[in-house]
């Protein structure tokens, strides 16, 4: 079986956030984070070019917003897996998420290893 190489593009405007994320998929065969961006509109442009099989995402980001950035994968990239990952959990941001085609949602507070976990699904479903 070929394996395939998942490609990743962070979308988190919190340095030490996008550092610690490429530290732990790091660990995962298979995965490689071939982009990161702080603000959506730059991230827009970078999925769009980079054409990534998984986009993980914070709503939060500075002058910006990341539910714009999962419409536009839902929409222009729809083999694009999306990950939501944010400390905006309310029951309102879960609900517009889904409706938006995230495939998870993960909060920053206490999820990280479901996040992980995942990830290392995509990887093994990739032949990793």
């Amino acid at each position: 079986m070929k394996r395939r190489t998942i490609e990743v593009i962070l979308v988190e405007d919190s340095v030490r956030v996008r550092e610690g994320l490429k530290l732990m998929l790091s660990e995962i065969a298979g995965v490689v984070v071939s982009g990161e961006f702080a603000a959506a509109k730059e991230a827009i442009k970078g999925i769009d070019r980079l054409c990534p099989d998984l986009v993980i995402i914070d709503i939060g980001l500075r002058n910006s917003n990341g539910l714009d950035v999962l419409d536009h994968v839902r929409t222009a990239h729809p083999r694009a897996e999306s990950i939501v990952f944010s400390d905006r959990t309310g029951a309102d941001y879960r609900k517009r998420v889904s409706e938006l085609g995230a495939t998870h949602f993960f909060s920053k507070i206490g999820e990280t290893e479901k996040l992980y976990s995942a990830v290392v699904a995509m990887s093994a479903a990739a032949g990793h």
